[in-house]
Order: structure tokens, then C-alpha cells, then sequence
């Protein structure tokens, strides 16, 4: 229904034509423009008026409202010629509302934020660009910032990032493109354990980086490693002072730190920190390491301590190193010659040459002990420090007879081995018939494993 004396929203007072006293009628619209115009709330959630207000004040009448506000809820309530004006809100009508700092607006039932200050359970979000279901948040723009709030501020002065994911074979991670073709990704990636991949193409990938999540052990398993990273000695089957086989009887040492094993041979490794580590050999056939039995590359976890690595018995480039080198098709790096025995001798040496069996009836690598005193000789042998003090034997050269002394003058003696230890022991024997010489060749021992 029309009313015709006054405005359809805002209900301002039509001068009517035969109207006395137009001026009254006219101020009164004027005011109420006045109130309903662009309105200046101080509080909106005040129940009953409040005490000496000033002229022009406005309220929104808050929820149960008393006193001259009763029944007034949500309504605009105006101090104006030294009363309260209660007028109804319209649809779409803003008000700026002062202690809040915010705008709101009447939508027919109730205030609403005109400027949302919180932003809950959002479908899509876009920022310079345009969000989609692929991509329900999308911001295009040149800088982002994030700064932690101070404690000035009643914050912290922390800030922590947080990306989460629903299980440990999900993904949680931050990928770099280049026009739109992945080249980089970090985090969490189908695993617990933190790591960094790349990729050329965008399609293939290669991890770079790899943290383990028990042990913090940090590998790469895409860089080659070098030669003093190996963890397994004489991979490449170099050396060989005892002069053995490849197929050794089971527990037998051929190849300097391999002996036979009913599977090929093993290795048995000193001192193996805890964490996850790769066996890999060049070759056909199965492996063993960590209780895991696989063709090459095996990647397992071991607790620690010494451990045992058994591969095929013509496995050529072992190499066992920390974290995952599965993506590596070949990491052997062999070490210096020099290096590789030295290493094995700590387990096992001989004074003979490299290439002549211990036993052998020469003269070349022999040891003189020289005194023109007869009687019992005494002398020290050094070797090698051993990881533990090692078994010593003695040959004499003439003949490669075990545990005798060849003197100058060709007899042959016994000698006895006492104070042995990592470094040294001593070698006692008994020369007479005006001998002051002899000579004699040794092998040491120290086996890990034996």
C-alpha cells in the first residue's frame, strides 16, 4: 500500500498542498536525513541508552533492550533536540561504526560486516588472479610478506609456517616452476623423511637431498660419493695379500677382507653407525645387508655396530654407503692404492711382497737380526696398528717353514712369539756354533670377524 504522505524507504514527511506550517513538516525530513544519511555509530552493543549523550549521537540498539530503547533492537537510535529518535534500519542502509573501527550493514535481518574483518570457510580465494577448484587459492603479484606479530602487539614475536599433511605416504612439500614446468621441490614427499628433488624437464626427477627422520643422517644420494665414504674395504677386489680365491671356503679370508660365505662372500663391517645405508655391487645375483636380501642397489636400516654385507662371489665396485644412493646407478669411487692397503692392513699384513704367498721359501722381504753374542736374541717386530693385537707367525725364508728362525749358518730354530700386541710384539730364538745372524719373515693378523 502507497503511503502518500510519506517516502517509501526512508519514511521522510511529504509536504502535503493544503498543508499549514510547511517549515515543520520540512525540518522534520531534514532531520531524519540528517540521522539516516551516512551514520556515525559510537557503540552498537549497548542495551539501554546511555547517560548524557550529546546532541547528534547515534547508537544501533543492542539485544534486549530496556528504558527508552525497549523493544528497539537493532534499531538506529539518534540524539536529536534533547531526545531519543528510534528509527528502523533499511536494507542496505551502512553505518560506520566508531569503537570498532568497521563498517556494517543492515541486509534485512541483522548488521552484517560491510568490509568482512574475518574471512572464514572461504570456497575460492583470488588474489590478482582467479582462483579455481584446481587452485582454490591463487595470488598473482610481485611480493609477499609475512612478518611475526610483537609482543607489542600482544603476539609472540614468533612465526612459524605450518604445512600439513594427512599421513606419512601423503605429500606436503613447496614445488618451483618455471612457466608452469616443475624444476624444484622440497618437504615431505610420500614419506617422513625431509627431502630435495629437481628436475630438468619438469617430468623427471632426481633427489639431491635426503634427511632421515629417526638418525637426522643427511645423504645425496644423486652425488657420487668419494672413495673414504665407502664403508666396505677393498670393493674392487685389489688386494690380495694372502694370495687367495673368489671362492674361498665358507669363513675362509681369500680377497683381503672378504671370506667365503654360503651365499658368496661377506664382508663384516666395523662399527656401523645407526641409520639407513646402500649396498650396491655391479653384477647379477642377490645380497644380503640389514636382514634385507635383494639384487643390487639393497637400501635397509641398521641399528648399529658391526654388520654384515654379503654379495655374489663375482660382484665387482661394492660399495656400501650412508642414505638412500638407489638413484645412483654406479657410486664406487675407488681409493687410492695406497690407501686401500693400508686400510686392509689393519686387518691383515705380511712382510713378503704383495704378490708372493705367505709361506713361500724367498729371501725377498726377510728380516735380520744381527748380534755377535750367542745365546738367546731377543728383538722387537713392528707392524701395522691392528684393530685388536693380532695373531704372528713366524717363517723362516729357506724353506717358508712355520714358527723357526733360519740362522746365517742354515740351521733352523724355533722361535717364540710373546708380548703381542696392536703395534708390535717380540721374537726370541737361540743362536749357537758362532751364528749371529737370522732370518725370518711374519704374517700378522687381527681379523674382524675371525
Amino acid at each position: 500500500m502507497i503511503d502518500p504522505e510519506n517516502t517509501a524507504r526512508l519514511k521522510l514527511p511529504y509536504i502535503m498542498p493544503s498543508q499549514a506550517q510547511k517549515h515543520v513538516t520540512h525540518n522534520e525530513a531534514i532531520r531524519l536525513i540528517d540521522a539516516l544519511v551516512q551514520p556515525g555509530i559510537l557503540d552498537r552493543d549497548l542495551a539501554a541508552p546511555p547517560a548524557g549523550p550529546a546532541e547528534g549521537d547515534q547508537y544501533i540498539v543492542g539485544g534486549d533492550a530496556s528504558g527508552e530503547w525497549a523493544g528497539k533492537e537493532d534499531h538506529l537510535a539518534a540524539f536529536m533536540d534533547g531526545a531519543w529518535f528510534l528509527l528502523p534500519p533499511v536494507t542496505g542502509m551502512v553505518a560506520y561504526v566508531a569503537d570498532e573501527a568497521r563498517l556494517t550493514v543492515w541486509d534485512g535481518n541483522a548488521w552484517t560486516e560491510a568490509v568482512p574483518q574475518d574471512f572464514q570457510n572461504l570456497a575460492l580465494l583470488g588474489i590478482g588472479t582467479t582462483a579455481d577448484a584446481a587452485n582454490p587459492f591463487a595470488a598473482k603479484l610481485e611480493n609477499a610478506l609475512w612478518t611475526a606479530k610483537t609482543t607489542g602487539e600482544g603476539g609472540s614475536g614468533d612465526l612459524r609456517y605450518k604445512l600439513n599433511k594427512e599421513a606419512a605416504g601423503n605429500t606436503v612439500s613447496l614445488l618451483f616452476q618455471t612457466n608452469w614446468s616443475g624444476r624444484a621441490e622440497f618437504g615431505l614427499g610420500g614419506s617422513d623423511d625431509f627431502a630435495i628433488k629437481v628436475s630438468a624437464d619438469g617430468a623427471a626427477w632426481k633427489e639431491a637431498l635426503k634427511v632421515d627422520r629417526a638418525s637426522g643422517t643427511v645423504s645425496m644420494p644423486a652425488t657420487p660419493a668419494d672413495g673414504f665414504s665407502n664403508w666396505i674395504l677393498n670393493g674392487d677386489f685389489s688386494v690380495n695379500q694372502r694370495g687367495g680365491t673368489r671362492t674361498p671356503g665358507i669363513g675362509v679370508y681369500g680377497y683381503d677382507r672378504w671370506k667365503g660365505h654360503a651365499n658368496g662372500l661377506e664382508q663384516v663391517v666395523e662399527g656401523l653407525p645407526a641409520g639407513e645405508y646402500t649396498l650396491s655391487w655391479q653384477g647379477g645375483g642377490n645380497g644380503t645387508f640389514a636382514g634385507v636380501t635383494a639384487p643390487s642397489p639393497i637400501k635397509a636400516f641398521t641399528s648399529g655396530g658391526d654388520a654384515s654385507a654379503v654379495v655374489p662371489d663375482d660382484a665387482r665396485r661394492v660399495c656400501l654407503l650412508a642414505g638412500d644412493k638407489t638413484g645412483v646407478s654406479d657410486p664406487f669411487v675407488p681409493r687410492p692404492a695406497a690407501s686401500e692397503l693400508q686400510l686392509c692392513q689393519r686387518y691383515y699384513e705380511k712382510s713378503y711382497d704383495l704378490g708372493t704367498t705367505p709361506g713361500a721359501a724367498t729371501a725377498s722381504g726377510q728380516m735380520l737380526h744381527a748380534n755377535a753374542a750367542q745365546g738367546t736374541q731377543i728383538c722387537t717386530l713392528h707392524y701395522q696398528r691392528k684393530r685388536t693385537a693380532p695373531t704372528v707367525t713366524i717363517h723362516e725364508p729357506n724353506t717358508g717353514t712355520a714358527g723357526k728362525v733360519a740362522l746365517s749358518s742354515g740351521t733352523l730354530v724355533n722361535a717364540a712369539i710373546s708380548g703381542v700386541g696392536e703395534t708390535a710384539c717380540q721374537v726370541a730364538f737361540t743362536t749357537s756354533g758362532g751364528a749371529y745372524g737370522a732370518f725370518h719373515l711374519y704374517t700378522g693378523g687381527g681379523v674382524l670377524g675371525q
